[in-house]
């Protein structure tokens, strides 16, 4: 029984290698080869790569990343950096390390876009802890949720709090000083 399997699938691959591997020698396929009519998927891949464009068909690159995504606070994605840690898989339940979830972002201040002095001492008073003097930099971290994807959206969710945040204690500092010089 197993040398009928065995001998039926040793025809069947000869049969597959007659069909897939033809006879032809190379020349007869070099001379087949300027007749073929075959047109690779491919080609217009391949034809804008050769006129310099990109796959979205612009001639540009800049222009990809010209505007970007910007948050509702106004700093451009693309300015921050966020960081998570990966550890391999524990031998005892829940089987995931505690922190594995952990996300933290990573945001130059001098890139928050700020009108005034005002609005940046201001943000800089609500996030006092959380700032790395070295850098210059916002730190945020979230582990609120059991999913990487749910940390990231919260921590720029917070990163936009505290800006709007900076912004409307700026706003109201302001007033106040004016009323005081106005009386």
């Amino acid at each position: 029984q197993s040398s009928l399997h065995h001998s039926f699938t040793n025809e069947s691959c000869r049969a597959v290698r007659a069909n897939l591997f033809s006879t032809m020698t190379p020349s007869e396929s070099a001379s087949n080869s300027s007749d073929d009519k075959y047109v690779s998927p491919y080609a217009d891949f391949f034809d804008n790569i050769k006129k310099g464009k990109t796959t979205s068909g612009l001639t540009d690159d800049n222009d990809v990343f010209k505007n970007g995504i910007v948050l509702d606070c106004g700093v451009r994605e693309c300015d921050i950096r966020f960081k998570t840690t990966s550890y391999g898989k524990l031998i005892v339940a829940p089987y995931v390390n505690t922190e594995e979830h952990k996300v933290t972002l990573r945001l130059k201040i001098d890139l928050i876009p700020f009108t005034n002095n005002t609005e940046r001492s201001t943000f800089r008073q609500l996030v006092e802890g959380k700032i790395d003097t070295q850098r210059d930099e916002v730190n945020l971290v979230s582990t609120q949720f059991a999913s990487r994807i749910e940390n990231k959206r919260h921590v720029v969710h917070m990163l936009d709090r505290l800006v709007f945040s900076a912004r409307d204690l700026a706003k109201d500092i302001e007033e106040e000083r004016k009323k005081a010089l106005d009386p």
